[in-house]
């Protein structure tokens, strides 16, 4: 969206953060979100919708929120924001990665400092109204265990691209009705 630009203080388990949106033609400045402890945000294309990571008693809650209704609405999924991407043809819908076990650990904290590692499943979350699926687990496709991080949506919405924090290496899945997993050669 090139009327907005999104401002999220880099998080920590022990201090509170902050999002912050600013209208790019009016340089207005708006306080979205405010006092969330590990926060992290993840904002659909067209600002009305954010993923955010809020931790509570050391566990990385997954939120959606309404930036109309001012509302957030709890998802039953536990990982980072960061670790999502918004659908291009959907803007309620996104895809996040999330740990099948969550370590315990201060959050987001070890994970960045690579302490603490995931073995993530990749789910469809529709922000509006908190549904979600899975749609594959790697090992399921013959590929390895995967920490998935910077995951992107084809702009036809045919692929997801996402890069395995373990390994450094990318990764593509087809979002189809015979989904298949594959690596990139160069390395």
């Amino acid at each position: 969206n090139q009327k907005l630009a999104t401002l999220t203080t880099k998080p920590s388990s022990n201090i509170p953060g902050h999002l912050y949106f600013i209208d790019t033609q009016s340089a207005s400045l708006t306080k979205i979100l405010g006092d969330i402890k590990g926060l992290t945000t993840s904002t659909n294309r067209d600002g009305k919708f954010v993923l955010y990571t809020e931790v509570k008693a050391g566990v990385p809650n997954l939120m959606a929120y309404d930036v109309a209704k001012r509302a957030s609405l709890p998802l039953s999924l536990n990982t980072l924001s960061e670790k999502c991407a918004w659908s291009t043809k959907y803007p309620v819908i996104a895809y996040c990665a999330v740990p099948e076990n969550l370590p315990r650990g201060l959050y987001p904290d070890q994970w960045y400092q690579g302490v603490i590692s995931f073995s993530d499943a990749m789910w469809k979350i529709n922000a509006k109204t908190g549904v979600s699926e899975m749609i594959f687990i790697p090992i399921n496709y013959k590929g390895p265990v995967m920490d998935i991080i910077t995951p992107v949506v084809s702009s036809d919405e045919s692929y997801l691209l996402f890069i395995n924090k373990k390994t450094n290496t990318p990764w593509l899945f087809m979002l189809a009705e015979n989904p298949a997993i594959t690596t990139s050669s160069a390395q």
